[in-house]
């Protein structure tokens, strides 16, 4: 019993100095690029890259637990699927922009 009551003595302590841990800027940064530049995703808009290339139209969005953007998968005219994460991706209007390929 002195254990039990030494223990529920101590714990608030100890879990006041427990260390937080703080993840690392690379995984925050994407989480924010993620669901702060893509809203208005959806299906059926059109891709292109930052340099003006047509790549094709958004044909699914996957997205995390957490319901963030975790990458699109695009159709080309000519059929092609593709995946791009949502790293690589922003909103311009209605067009997303993506840093990749073109």
């Amino acid at each position: 019993m002195f254990y039990s009551m030494l223990m529920m003595a101590l714990a608030p302590a100890a879990i006041a100095s427990a260390p937080v841990a703080t993840p690392p800027a690379s995984l925050v940064q994407a989480s924010a690029v993620a669901t702060n530049s893509l809203s208005g995703l959806t299906t059926g808009l059109t891709v292109r890259a930052k340099t003006g290339t047509t790549l094709g139209t958004v044909s699914d969005i996957e997205k995390d637990p957490d319901g963030s953007v975790r990458a699109i998968i695009v159709r080309s005219s000519g059929g092609a699927t593709f995946r791009l994460a949502a790293t690589t991706l922003s909103m311009s209007g209605s067009t997303v922009i993506t840093g990749v390929g073109g």
